[in-house]
């Protein structure tokens, strides 16, 4: 809250992903997604499979 003040207001469940906030928190919080606080840039789930299929390329092609 310190540090993104714009943030603030959001319930503390939120506040570390403000993205997963109901559109009423969002509204009650001034908060704007992609207006006063950016969208995220990318899906954590999808980076992640990713990052992990990556890694098994290597894997595979290092024991080859």
């Amino acid at each position: 809250r310190k540090w993104c003040p714009g943030l603030r207001d959001l319930p503390l469940k939120v506040l570390h992903e403000p993205w997963s906030a109901t559109p009423i928190s969002l509204a009650a919080a001034g908060v704007k997604l992609g207006e006063t606080y950016p969208n995220p840039m990318i899906d954590h789930k999808i980076g992640r499979q990713r990052a992990l299929d990556a890694y098994d390329e290597l894997k595979a092609a290092r024991t080859s």
